[in-house]
This record gives structure tokens, sequence and C-alpha cells, in this order.
């Protein structure tokens, strides 16, 4: 799917895993507004009842969100990756941070 203006996406922010646990931190944002190079996001306040957009935007290059290769067996990912080059500052390491929603799973 091409990201376009009023597309929600997930990105996948960090990740780790353990001998028995996966954890990843996701936002989740709609695109509000697109430029030739980048996009303009507010992310879903994941912290409301409603899932309610935040009053924060931020701007990331479109070069920066990488989608991820297909998986055999299960197919597309429904994320974006960060590009590895893409070092979050200031703000934009504020909003990243403070929309994330953090999940996990462990083996017993």
């Amino acid at each position: 799917m091409k990201l376009r203006q009023y597309s929600d996406v997930s990105i996948k922010i960090g990740g780790a895993i353990a001998p028995t646990a996966v954890f990843t931190s996701m936002i989740h944002c709609r695109i509000v507004e697109e430029t030739e190079k980048a996009y303009q996001l507010k992310a879903y306040n994941m912290d409301s009842k409603n899932m309610e957009l935040s009053k924060h935007t931020c701007w990331i290059p479109k070069k920066a969100l990488i989608k991820p290769k297909p998986i055999p067996g299960i197919g597309e990912l429904s994320f974006y990756n960060l590009a590895k080059w893409f070092k979050p500052e200031g703000f934009t390491e504020w909003f990243l941070t403070r929309y994330a929603s953090i999940g996990g799973s462990t083996a017993n």
C-alpha cells in the first residue's frame, strides 16, 4: 500500500529479544499532510479511551520509512521501520517516545 495523506501508518521504533520474550515499541499515526519529501504525522493517543489523534504533529522524511520485505508463509507486514540513518532528535524524539506503545509476549 502506498502511503498518502490521510493514510494510517504503524511505525516500529524499536524492539528487544530475550531468551523467553519479545518486546516492540510502535507508534500508530495518521498522515495529515504530505510534501514531496516528508509526511506530517499525528499520533493516535493510546492512553485515551477512544484512541484520539494527538494535538501534536511531527514531520518525518519519506525516505526514513522503510517497508519490511514480506516474510515467507506470513506475507506482507503492516508496519514500517525507521531507516537506520534516521536518528530522531529534539521534538521528533519526544513525539515518537511520547506516543509510542510498548507490547510484548513471553513464552511459558
